[in-house]
């Protein structure tokens, strides 16, 4: 039994998987950025890391305000759709898999993957006060100045 899930990193990807995952990706993520509740979520996670006096509370904490928004009824098949895309598999065989498995995987990539949660938040980083993200300046195109 692998104790480390069989889930490639952003970074891993060549440009073909990069392509299919996001477009497979895309709506779910969507979905769950587009919520207010993600954006409350994520907010109140960055309060908590600077008031919890261990990363055990901090995680436990994290976890008891994620669960209900992540995985409640709204946002449940969005999240097995994009881990099962990460894993190379359909909705239906993340849904059967066991619950232990589900949760450890969804741990691993919140973890290890800073790419994909750094992509996920680009769209979410307007609702998220303080975020280094949306401090961000933009540069017109019109000023002439190419992109890149």
């Amino acid at each position: 039994m692998k104790n480390v899930p069989e889930i490639k990193k952003l970074a891993e990807l060549d440009g073909d998987e990069m392509a299919t995952l996001l477009c497979r990706i895309a709506e779910p993520a969507a979905n769950i950025f587009a919520d207010p509740k993600t954006a409350e979520f994520f907010a109140a996670g960055v309060e908590l890391r600077k008031t919890s006096p261990s990363m055990m509370v901090y995680m436990t904490q994290l976890a008891a305000l994620g669960a209900p928004v992540l995985l409640g009824e709204k946002h449940r098949e969005d999240i097995f759709e994009i881990l099962a895309a990460l894993k190379g598999r359909t909705k239906q065989e993340i849904r059967k898999q066991k619950g232990m498995q589900t949760m450890q995987e969804i741990i691993h990539i919140l973890m290890s993957d800073a790419d994909l949660m750094t992509f996920f938040r680009l769209g979410a980083a307007h609702e998220a006060p303080g975020d280094q993200v949306s401090d961000l300046q933009i540069r017109p195109a019109a000023d002439g100045a190419s992109a890149g």
